[in-house]
C-alpha cells in the first residue's frame, strides 16, 4: 500500500476501535477490509500515476473512507457515525424482532 493510503487507513482505523476486533474475528469483516484497502491502494496509485497532487489524492481516500475530502468535515462525519452506532446498540430490539425470535423459540408462528 502507498503511504498516504496507510496513513488515511491507520488513522480511520483508530477512530472505530470496534473495526479492528471485528477484522481480527469475522472473516467477512476482514475480508472487506483488505478489499477496501487493495481498492484504496489502486485508486492512489492510478491518481499518482495520473499527475494528481498528493492533497488531492488524500482528499479522494478520505472521501472514500469517510464521505467527505475535508478532514474537518470527516471527523464530524466518523463522531456522527460513532454516535448513531451506540444509540442503536443501546436501542431494545424491536418488536418485530422480539416476535420472531419468540416465534422461533416456540418452534412457528404464534398468531
Amino acid at each position: 500500500m502507498t503511504r498516504l493510503v496507510t496513513a488515511e487507513t491507520e488513522r480511520f482505523r483508530r477512530r472505530m476501535p470496534s473495526a479492528e476486533k471485528a477484522a481480527a474475528f469475522d472473516p467477512i469483516h476482514h475480508h472487506l477490509t483488505h478489499w477496501l484497502d487493495q481498492m484504496l491502494h489502486l485508486v492512489d496509485v492510478v491518481l499518482e500515476d495520473e499527475g494528481v497532487t498528493t492533497e488531492t489524492r488524500q482528499r479522494v481516500v478520505r472521501g472514500i473512507l469517510y464521505g467527505s475530502p475535508n478532514p474537518a468535515d470527516a471527523e464530524m462525519r466518523a463522531a456522527q457515525r460513532d454516535q448513531l452506532a451506540d444509540i442503536l446498540e443501546a436501542r431494545p430490539p424491536s418488536s418485530v424482532v422480539l416476535r420472531d425470535a419468540t416465534e422461533q423459540w416456540l418452534g412457528g408462528e404464534q398468531r
